[in-house]
């Protein structure tokens, strides 16, 4: 239940009146596979236990999300939010394609050009969306995303299988620390590294996620692992 408590402490979802398009976004596009290149480093700015959670979620459980990306549009920029972590996960996966809702944030034709340029099966949504903006979150999403922005039950129960899924896949290989090149080392679980990881870079910070939680990627350079 969302009180008028939770809309006044975590701000309001209000509605969007401009233009909403869906599609399904074409994951081989070349500049959808700019945009989630892009996402994979920056996604690395977030608390550890948090991004990585959101990433291993999705990863493996991407096929049955309830809500669409939103790719949004400025000029003939695209950008994702919310919706960076089923992004990647969909990305890193190889998936052909996911859903999302199409903002062109000012409405231009440029705007709209560009949005059916990267999705198929483009056409108007029809649904009321809205948006919502608080300190932590902006983004314009559907009518159930305030499901997940607010602390609801669906909510705190989306965390805790994060949580859970997170340490049950990982737990034998903690702490684990990865090691990069041009940015600080990134550690996951306290006390002194079970797991060492080489990240070339953040693509194999991703993969190599992926290898230890569901043994995918063996074979890529793009990391290496020492185990102690």
């Amino acid at each position: 239940m969302i009180t008028e408590e939770m809309k006044q402490r975590f701000g309001i979802g209000i509605p969007y009146h401009k233009a909403v398009y869906a599609g399904e976004l074409d994951l081989s596009h070349p500049q959808v596979i700019e945009m989630a290149e892009r996402v994979l480093g920056l996604f690395l700015n977030s608390p550890p236990a948090h991004f990585i959670g959101t990433f291993l979620y999705f990863y493996h459980v991407a096929p049955n999300q309830e809500n669409p990306i939103t790719v949004s549009a400025f000029d003939q920029d695209i950008a994702t939010h919310p919706g960076q972590g089923r992004l990647l996960a969909s990305y890193m996966r190889g998936d052909a394609s996911i859903d999302a809702i199409l903002v062109p944030l000012h409405e231009k034709d440029i705007e709209i050009k560009t949005l059916k340029h990267v999705a198929e099966n483009f056409k108007t949504y029809s649904e009321t969306v809205y948006q919502y903006d608080n300190q932590n979150h902006h983004g314009i999403s559907t009518k159930s995303f305030e499901l997940y922005f607010y602390p609801t039950d669906v909510r705190l129960s989306y965390e805790a299988e994060k949580d859970k899924l997170l340490y049950k896949t990982l737990d034998s290989y903690l702490p684990i620390c990865w090691k990069f090149k041009d940015r600080p080392n990134m550690q996951l679980g306290e006390g002194k590294a079970k797991t060492v990881v080489k990240c070339k870079n953040p693509k194999g910070f991703y993969e190599s996620v992926a290898h230890l939680s569901l043994g995918h990627f063996t074979n890529s350079t793009n990391y290496g692992i020492k185990y102690k």
